[in-house]
């Protein structure tokens, strides 16, 4: 069974990027992540730890750039 509070933890890191671009509708901001740094497969097709990996990735290039 699949870890119930990665729903949570996942969701909060989306906020914090989506936030970053709020004029883009839902869709928009989830193909310009997943379509721009997934190249290998299909988002239907990562677990989720894969895509929290991604997100905290972005995170951190997000943070860098705060600090600049």
């Amino acid at each position: 069974m699949r870890d119930p509070n990665r729903i949570k933890r996942i969701l909060e890191k989306i906020a914090i990027l989506w936030q970053n671009e709020a004029d883009l509708r839902f869709g928009q901001f989830i193909q310009n992540i997943f379509g721009s740094t997934v190249k290998d497969q299909p988002i239907y097709f990562k677990e989720d730890d894969e895509v929290e990996k991604i997100l905290d990735y972005l995170l951190t290039i997000k943070k860098k750039h705060d600090m600049e």
